[in-house]
């Protein structure tokens, strides 16, 4: 929404503006959803870079361990927070591609079903990610190329 009102006030309102009126009511709450979805997920991407600048800055050279485990900690927690918003954005993408006409969004019932799911796998996918960099070496981040990142994830879930 954002964006076109943006153009709308540029006078670049035709195209957009015509575009716009002719979705139905399900196809412009699911643009508005997206949107304020992007809007939210960019300004606490924003908000996380510069906590992480000042966090730095605060234990740079610091001895204290405890201060900097709890700020790692905090750090590991936002960073999951901000990918499964990410993934919440493109189901929602997704969602709204394989359902183009008519995006409908319920409670309780195909679409809930479907988002509930989602949000479980996500759960899951996010642990197993953390307990695969568990196993991470400092060298892993120096390789340009590694096999592992090509290969076919396991799905036996």
């Amino acid at each position: 929404m954002l964006i076109l009102q943006a153009l709308w006030s540029q006078g670049v309102n035709s195209e957009y503006k015509d575009v716009f009126s002719r979705l139905n009511r399900a196809q412009r709450l699911s643009c508005q959803l997206i949107h304020a979805g992007l809007d939210t997920l960019n300004k606490e991407n924003e908000d996380f870079a510069r906590a992480i600048r000042e966090s730095y800055r605060e234990l740079m050279g610091s001895k204290d361990s405890a201060a900097i485990n709890r700020a790692v900690e905090l750090w590991g927690d936002r960073v999951i927070s901000l990918y499964k918003n990410a993934m919440d954005i493109l189901w929602h993408v997704e969602y709204h591609l394989k359902h183009p006409k008519k995006p409908i969004f319920d409670i309780m019932g195909p679409m809930h079903r479907s988002y509930l799911e989602f949000q479980q796998q996500l759960d899951h996918e996010v642990k197993e990610i953390i307990e695969k960099a568990k196993n991470l070496k400092r060298e892993d981040f120096e390789k340009l190329y590694d096999e592992r990142f090509f290969q076919q994830p396991n799905n036996t879930t």
